[in-house]
């Protein structure tokens, strides 16, 4: 379980981290601040801003929650789909405006959700309910940190 989280956590990260044509050490035009740590819900804000900027209907989001929830679909999503996405992850500030990954601000984000992921692994109890609770609520803490929330 620990490593197939820690891949499973690796694997996103170089997922979002490497853009097809992108040039690797590319400077970017934008600063490349890291955002302070938004209140709980913020990304159903950014979601609902996004979603009204790139005028994405009902029918589309079911697309995007099935890449939120497997990472991939089965045919290549529409443009503006794509550019759903794009927006969300820059308003997270995980990407620039250009396009370009922002390293800087996910690294220390993905650094704290390995080292949560070593406590979840050390979780054991005795009633089996328990463990799945403290479990779940842990990897919840995990997808909060990857999210940068």
């Amino acid at each position: 379980m620990k490593a197939f989280a820690l891949i499973l956590l690796c694997t996103f990260a170089n997922s979002i981290s490497q853009e097809p044509g992108a040039e690797k050490g590319a400077p970017s035009e934008e600063p490349k601040t890291c955002p302070p740590k938004p209140f709980f819900g913020a990304f159903a804000k950014i979601e609902k801003e996004c979603r009204e900027k790139e005028n994405i209907k009902d029918e589309d989001m079911k697309t995007v929650h099935e890449i939120y929830r497997t990472g991939k679909i089965a045919t290549e999503p529409s443009d503006a789909i794509k550019c759903f996405l794009t927006c969300t992850l820059v308003q997270q500030k995980k990407l620039t405006e250009s396009g370009a990954a922002n390293l800087e601000c996910m690294q220390d984000n993905y650094a704290k959700a390995v080292e949560k992921l070593k406590e979840c692994s050390q979780i054991k109890n005795e009633k089996p309910c328990e463990s799945g609770y403290q479990m779940s609520t842990c990897l919840h803490e995990v997808r909060r940190l990857t999210m940068g929330f």
